[in-house]
């Protein structure tokens, strides 16, 4: 065969399938970035509410994880472990002890998934700086009191629990009707 015949045949396919090869990488390399992306918002949004496990934004981001991390056995083993401790829920008459190892053993399960994902996210991130997350005291206060106020609310709703009313004793009753004229 002619050696300019050759050159000419690899001119043209290099002409052809170069473009479609420059694409097809382009297209690859926009599907890698894009699920990073998506890999990240997920981090980012357990990270963020790693202290308000109830917020919808962390139970949106916990549900994805088994999607976006799918190629991620270390990061689905942790978050398996969290979720199945999350639906193993303890019952309204638990102690107040039993309900401090469910929370304890929350957070040490959650603070593991979300290092998982750093070290597969390449961000690596100490477990303590997971742990040390911030939120004011008062959130915390106050869904604890939103749970008690349901729990309690429950109870009463279910017949488990009476409610108790008593007369305040301090007020006075006073005639609504004035009194009949002379």
């Amino acid at each position: 065969m002619d050696v300019s015949l050759t050159f000419l045949i690899v001119n043209l396919l290099a002409i052809f399938l170069g473009p479609i090869f420059a694409v097809l990488v382009a297209q690859y390399l926009n599907r890698k970035s894009e699920a990073f992306d998506r890999r990240m918002e997920v981090f980012r949004d357990l990270m963020r509410h790693r202290r308000t496990i109830l917020n919808s934004e962390y139970v949106g981001a916990l549900n994805l994880v088994e999607v976006e991390f799918s190629d991620f056995p270390e990061v689905l083993s942790k978050w398996r472990d969290l979720h199945d401790h999350l639906n193993n829920v303890f019952d309204d008459n638990s102690s107040e002890k039993t309900v401090k190892a469910w929370n304890e053993k929350t957070d040490r399960l959650h603070t593991l998934l979300i290092h998982a994902i750093a070290r597969a996210s390449n961000r690596p991130i100490e477990q303590l700086d997971i742990v040390a997350g911030y939120a004011p005291r008062a959130w915390e206060d106050e869904e604890q009191m939103r749970r008690n106020i349901s729990l309690a609310l429950l109870r009463v709703l279910s017949g488990r629990t009476s409610l108790k009313v008593q007369p305040d004793q301090q007020v006075q009753i006073t005639n609504p009707f004035p009194p009949k004229p002379d």
